[in-house]
């Protein structure tokens, strides 16, 4: 093993060149999939934000009989995906509209009669904050014969379930494509490699060298080169982030894990394309 690692070492410096190569190549593809999924995570914080905002609200007649008001409570507080309804009397509810107002609340002094309507506010829980589920408890709570009218900004959820459907397929899509690229990319840089110690690996195999003795200093070279460039991916982002929070504006950043797992997915990209490079070599040789 010793031999192996000592081997892969010394292929850095037979081949400076290209293993700097390698590693920019590496480093640059796992940047620039980072810097998409830190996008993709911001956007998804955003929908939770704009998600804890949606609520229905029922309004109430205002000779609604109490009696039935609870009851309907009772059964709106039952159905699925609803974490809370929570009754407003008309006078809260005037309360509220005169704090909105501001400096402008002095316009309802001289009301005779309160003309804002008790209502339901209802939230649903995460999961649930879509179309469907809103719209199936927002027809529930128009079936009573009390309720005036129900309001859930259909038009702004939908819009809002068609902008999580294609962040989820674009972040997807464009995903596995980078991801691919990587791979070639990589490849590329380590059949390269590959191409100026051929010479080298032509006289392992004519002094009777297996491909497997062969396979592995070149393996064990990829990974390292990979595992360089993941660092350097992860060091560039982490530099990014901590500017962009420091003299931009706060985002959401990745956990610690995720600087772990950048410089460990260069590594095993490395270790593919030589896999990959290699094999084809072999083959021919």
């Amino acid at each position: 093993m010793l031999r192996t690692l000592k081997e892969a070492i010394l292929g850095f410096t037979r081949a400076k060149t290209m293993s700097l190569f390698a590693i920019l190549v590496t480093g640059f593809s796992l940047l620039v999939l980072g810097l998409f999924y830190l996008a993709l995570l911001n956007l998804n914080t955003l929908i939770r934000y704009l998600e804890n905002k949606v609520e229905i609200v029922a309004y109430l007649r205002d000779n609604a009989d109490q009696s039935e008001v609870g009851l309907a409570l009772e059964d709106l507080s039952r159905l699925e995906g609803v974490s809370q309804v929570r009754y407003m009397s008309k006078q809260e509810a005037l309360d509220n509209f005169r704090a909105d107002l501001g400096p402008d609340s002095d316009l309802l002094q001289d009301l005779e009669t309160n003309p804002v309507p008790a209502s339901f506010n209802i939230n649903m829980k995460e999961g649930y904050r879509d179309t469907l589920h809103v719209q199936r408890v927002a027809e529930r709570a128009q079936a009573f014969s009390f309720v005036e009218e129900v309001d859930y900004g259909r038009d702004w959820l939908r819009r809002m379930d068609i902008f999580k459907h294609m962040v989820s397929v674009v972040g997807l899509s464009a995903g596995a494509l980078l991801g691919l690229v990587s791979i070639i990319l990589i490849s590329s840089a380590v059949k390269i490699a590959i191409f100026s110690r051929r010479k080298e690996i032509f006289i392992m195999k004519i002094v009777g060298a297996t491909n497997w003795y062969i396979r592995r200093s070149f393996l064990l070279e990829g990974f390292l080169k990979g595992a360089l460039g993941g660092l350097l991916a992860a060091g560039l982002i982490f530099a990014a982030t901590t500017v962009f929070n420091d003299r931009v504006i706060p985002i959401t950043n990745f956990s610690d894990r995720y600087y772990l797992y950048t410089v460990l997915a260069g590594g095993l990209l490395g270790l593919a394309g030589s896999w990959i490079s290699l094999g084809r070599y072999l083959r021919r040789v």
